[in-house]
C-alpha cells in the first residue's frame, strides 16, 4: 500500500447498514479518489506539458480526455461489406 495515501477508516458497525455495505462504500469513495487523483495528474503533466510546447492538438486531446469524451480516430472506415476502404 503507497504510503502518501490516506488510510480511510471504516465506519462502526450499526443496525441499519451491515458491515458488507460499509465495506463496499469504503471500496467505491477509495475507486473515486484514486480516478481524481489520476485525472489530476493527466491534466497536470500531459495539458502543462502541451501549453508550454504550443502543441494545441495534444492540448485539445488530453481535454477530451479529462473530460471524459472518448473517440478514436485512428480506427479504420469499413464499408458495408466489412472491407477497410483506407
Amino acid at each position: 500500500m503507497d504510503a502518501s495515501r490516506p488510510k480511510i477508516s471504516i465506519p462502526m458497525y450499526s443496525e441499519r447498514k451491515p458491515r458488507r455495505y460499509l465495506l463496499a462504500l469504503v471500496g467505491v469513495l477509495s475507486c473515486r479518489r484514486d480516478k481524481r487523483n489520476l485525472i489530476e495528474s493527466i491534466a497536470r503533466r500531459e495539458a502543462e506539458d502541451a501549453a508550454k510546447n504550443n502543441d494545441l492538438r495534444a492540448l485539445y486531446m488530453t481535454t477530451r480526455k479529462v473530460c471524459g469524451i472518448r473517440c478514436n480516430p485512428n480506427r479504420p472506415i469499413r464499408n458495408e461489406d466489412g472491407t477497410v476502404l483506407t
